[in-house]
């Protein structure tokens, strides 16, 4: 299904595509690459499911930085940076006890505000690598 979305992208059917890419994800609820895409639509449409596909792929694996990576990509092909800030702040409460995911967030928040807010981007990183170093001393302790 994923496949025919594509096409329909293709071809400039938007509506066409999200019916197919919904139908990709409710066939293989889960799959990254059917969430992926049925995302990448739903940012450019500014769906209402955005916010709530957003939180589904990111936490397919809130741990690995490729999410990250890909999700920047997607709100940043749209220009929609700031809403991507808003929900990686988000998911700072949520996962307050998993260190290396309070790392991951507070390094791509930097990252995000790099161009627009150095002050920040700092305040950021430098979050990023006391919450990092933490879990390379619990890595090492462990090792021992």
């Amino acid at each position: 299904m994923t496949e025919i979305a594509a096409i329909y992208i293709n071809r400039e059917d938007i509506a066409s595509a999200l019916k197919y890419s919904e139908m990709a994800d409710q066939i293989d609820p889960g799959n990254y690459y059917n969430i992926k895409a049925l995302l990448k639509l739903y940012v450019v449409t500014d769906h209402e499911k955005t916010l709530e596909t957003t939180k589904a792929f990111f936490d397919l694996a809130p741990e690995n930085p490729t999410i990250y990576n890909d999700l920047q990509d997607i709100y940043y092909s749209d220009n929609k940076e700031n809403a991507l800030i808003d929900f990686y702040k988000s998911q700072l409460t949520i996962y307050k006890e998993n260190k290396k995911i309070q790392g991951n967030l507070n390094f791509y928040l930097g990252n995000l505000y790099l161009e627009t807010d150095k002050k920040l981007a700092k305040k950021y990183f430098r979050n990023a690598k006391k919450v990092f170093k933490r879990c390379m001393r619990k890595i090492m302790m462990f090792s021992e």
